[in-house]
């Protein structure tokens, strides 16, 4: 066997059981399988593949950190910044979007300690982990919601609540005791010695949906007439949904927000060379063009609408794209199966 292969497969570096041989080699006393990868790619493939797996490596960051970011940006501006700016314009919340991005990467710099000393630091188990806390109510949720039209509003709420609660105490617990290095006995709760993180994450699914049922089944039910398209059940219907009480009051205010603006250039501005400076910079930073108007007949705006809200496909794509999607469930499985 050469040097290199020796180098990279050498247990004292990635599987290193001795706490100062980890923290030597990855100043991780946990254990150095953050390297592992890394390291085959660097030692064992050729140096024009390795530019190919890192720059694949790269924007598969980049690709899931602009996901995350431009979700959480978008979920704050939409359910949270609205609630308190009703008749914002896209100007605002764009902008809005963009410092709630920086914020949140602050945020998740100062998040590095927390990282390091969850999992014993070993960043895939930390990512699972983390998963596992939180989405399982959410998954629960979104199951009940589209194929049971019963579950209602404070189904949801409580049940997600209930997972919500579950999930951080055990992520508290995991973060407060760590992980214990590498030979050293395990001396922490039951619930996190002898309960794995994998094992808890289907404990919670099931405690939230069983709690989201529960709380449904004793609260009133929604009327049907609000759920049209918004279910597994009624997604081709071709009925006007009605609209929830709230809803129609929250359009009733936007409306009446905007009406008792005396001027409308508050809310559209014609010509953004109009503006002041600091202002021109502000949107060439963020991103932003000014829209531009459509005339649309009422007709066409109405088919607009008509094609937006609706979720027919075309069959022969439809089992293209299903076909595909086994396919690529049955390979990532056998992988996780065989490997993990």
């Amino acid at each position: 066997m050469s040097d290199t292969k020796q180098s990279c497969c050498s247990t004292d570096e990635v599987g290193c059981v001795d706490p100062d041989q980890c923290r030597m080699v990855c100043e991780n006393p946990a254990g150095c399988t953050n390297i592992a990868y890394p390291k085959l790619v660097i030692e064992l493939m050729p140096t024009g593949l390795k530019g190919v797996m890192l720059a694949a490596m790269m924007a598969a960051l980049m690709s899931s950190l602009t996901s995350v970011f431009n979700s959480s940006a978008t979920i704050f501006t939409i359910d949270i910044w609205k609630r308190f700016r009703i008749a914002a314009t896209e100007t605002e919340m764009l902008v809005v979007g963009r410092v709630f991005v920086l914020i949140l990467i602050g945020l998740s710099i100062v998040w590095v300690p927390v990282l390091q000393a969850s999992q014993g630091g070993q960043l895939f188990n930390y990512i699972q982990a983390v998963t596992g806390y939180f989405a399982p109510p959410i998954l629960a949720l979104f199951l009940l919601a589209i194929l049971w039209e019963r579950t209602n509003e404070q189904g949801a709420f409580w049940g997600l609540m209930v997972g919500l609660v579950i999930g951080i105490v055990r992520m508290a617990l995991d973060f407060g005791y760590g992980s214990p290095d590498c030979g050293e006995e395990d001396t922490r709760p039951v619930i996190i010695r002898r309960l794995h993180f994998l094992h808890f994450t289907i404990l919670l699914f099931v405690v939230s949906f069983v709690a989201t049922v529960v709380i449904t089944v004793l609260t009133p039910p929604i009327k049907k007439s609000h759920l049209i398209r918004l279910t597994w059940w009624t997604r081709h219907s071709e009925e006007e949904r009605e609209e929830f009480p709230e809803e129609k009051a929250r359009h009733e205010k936007v409306k009446a927000k905007i009406a008792a603006k005396v001027d409308e250039e508050e809310f559209k501005v014609s010509d953004t060379r109009t503006l002041p400076a600091w202002r021109r910079f502000l949107y060439a930073f963020c991103g932003y063009e000014q829209p531009k108007d459509v005339d649309m007949s009422q007709e066409e705006e109405s088919a607009h609408k008509k094609l937006l809200t609706s979720v027919r496909e075309d069959r022969r794509w439809k089992w293209f794209v299903n076909i595909n999607a086994l396919i690529l469930i049955t390979f990532g499985g056998f992988l996780w199966g065989f490997f993990g």
